[in-house]
């Protein structure tokens, strides 16, 4: 049986972009698009 990696699954449930897989942080890595009224990623533009 595998040894259970605690700081492995913490890092899976960080909730991540679908365009670039970076890691959120919803107050600093996001930014509104007033045209399409969606927060967006501020790496790559993507939805989120």
């Amino acid at each position: 049986m595998d040894p259970i990696r605690y700081f492995d699954s913490v890092d899976l449930m960080e909730p991540r972009c679908a365009g670039c897989k970076n890691i959120i942080h919803y107050d600093r890595d996001t930014k509104f698009d007033s045209q399409r009224k969606i927060l967006t990623c501020a790496f790559c533009g993507h939805a989120v």
